[in-house]
């Protein structure tokens, strides 16, 4: 074989090696097409899931939302009705005060909805006194939110300790 024949050979089998090199750089940027669209694919079908997920999320924030401003609210009322002038009948005088900060709230805020069903609860049975420490219990206060199609509605239980 001469020199010019084996040259040729060589540059054929370096054409072919070059060119296996293109097929796999090809196929590699196939496939990165095809993975980019399979996964644009999968997000576009799945976005209605994710959206429903997002409104349960946000309706479940409102609710907490709105379970913080009652306990704000409470916590806030009974801070300001423990001054009581008459220590021997300091339950009825706390209960009027209570019942007294409630309306202020009212006025101010969007709390309306849930002080007459506290203010219903404010009994001389639920305000206990014991060890220099007042506590009430509010039970059943139903919290209603609704954000597009979603419903939840919520019970809202909770037990409010003072120190006197």
């Amino acid at each position: 074989m001469g020199f010019a024949k084996m040259k040729s050979l060589f540059k054929m089998k370096k054409f072919r090696a070059r060119k296996r090199a293109d097929i796999s750089v090809s196929l590699l940027v196939i496939m990165t097409f095809v993975l980019v669209g399979i996964t644009f694919f999968v997000f576009v079908s799945d976005e209605k899931k994710i959206l429903i997920k997002m409104q349960n999320s946000k309706l479940f924030d409102v609710i907490s939302y709105e379970e913080n401003k009652i306990n704000f609210y409470i916590n806030e009322a009974i801070e300001n009705s423990i001054n009581v002038k008459d220590k021997n009948n300091f339950k009825l005088e706390f209960i009027e005060n209570f019942k007294n900060e409630l309306k202020k709230y009212e006025i101010y805020s969007d709390f309306s909805e849930y002080s007459g069903k506290i203010r219903e609860q404010l009994t001389e049975d639920n305000v206990q006194i014991l060890n220099n420490t007042i506590s009430i219990e509010f039970k059943g206060i139903k919290i209603s939110k609704k954000l597009g199609n979603n419903f939840v509605s919520y019970s809202y239980n909770k037990k409010f300790e003072k120190n006197l």
